[in-house]
């Protein structure tokens, strides 16, 4: 059953829903040329890439990274990991890391920094 927007429920889709407040964070933030949201295991939710990025692959990468900074995390014993970053010369990506539930979600951010 679906509830009617008179009724104070929005009937937009989650996923256009998630995908309007990614595209707001980039218009917000001009720097960022991409956003994903994606699962722990490497699935993407929604996301804002473009120039021809797989979102596909860079969720799998992203929970790749995610996995061994936790493993480096646990190892050097500092506490939960918080964030994975890249840098390049012509750009940097950044993968966050929220604790919701049990669970991990993967935020990647990539960002083309100018070099200096």
């Amino acid at each position: 059953m679906e509830l009617s927007a008179d009724q104070g429920v929005s009937t937009v889709p989650k996923g256009e829903a998630l995908k309007a407040a990614l595209q707001a964070l980039r218009t917000a933030i001009p720097e960022l040329k991409g956003v994903l949201l994606a699962t722990n295991e490497g699935l993407p939710i929604a996301h804002t890439l473009t120039n021809g990025l797989d979102p596909d692959r860079i969720a799998a990468m992203s929970a790749a990274s995610s996995t061994l900074g936790r493993r480096i995390s646990e190892t050097i014993s500092v506490g939960k990991l918080g964030e994975v970053s890249v840098r390049a010369d012509e750009g940097a990506l950044s993968t966050s890391l929220r604790q919701d539930r049990k669970r991990c979600w993967p935020y990647l951010a990539h960002k083309v920094v100018t070099p200096a």
